[in-house]
């Protein structure tokens, strides 16, 4: 009985120390239900992700709104076929807005705040940008 036991605590222990170093600290939480799927944030490595029920422009517009509401300033805006990608500073903080067509009417909108993720300020950013679409 005792080898039994002690062959699951090393699995175990092993499936423990592999994801303390797989580098993907990935956390999902849930939110309101609005102009998205679902509403479901994904926090992975500094950026707060969710998919968006909006064309690509949509979402770049409603994230323009939602950066000069919030009084950032643009340094960066930069538009191709598929993505978008927008940089705002305040404060002496960054933040980065990556919008990614996933289809005719699905948005990813990924959001990082700070150099090292600040998910409170991605999260403001995120409920700016669902307030403007």
């Amino acid at each position: 009985m005792r080898k039994k036991n002690s062959n699951r605590y090393l699995v175990v222990f092993c499936m423990l120390i592999s994801l303390m170093f797989s580098g993907c600290a990935a956390l999902v939480a849930g939110g309101a239900v609005g102009a998205g799927v679902g509403a479901t944030y994904a926090y992975v490595q500094g950026w707060l992700e969710r998919d968006y029920e909006v064309t690509l422009d949509q979402a770049h517009r409603a994230s323009l709104s939602a950066i000069r509401n919030l009084e950032m300033n643009i340094e960066e805006d930069v538009r191709g076929v598929g993505s978008s990608r927008i940089k705002a500073t305040k404060s002496d903080q960054s933040h980065w807005i990556n919008l990614t067509s996933k289809g005719e009417r699905l948005t990813t909108i990924s959001v990082r705040s700070g150099i090292l993720g600040d998910e409170a300020a991605s999260r403001t950013i995120h409920q700016e940008i669902e307030r403007n679409l």
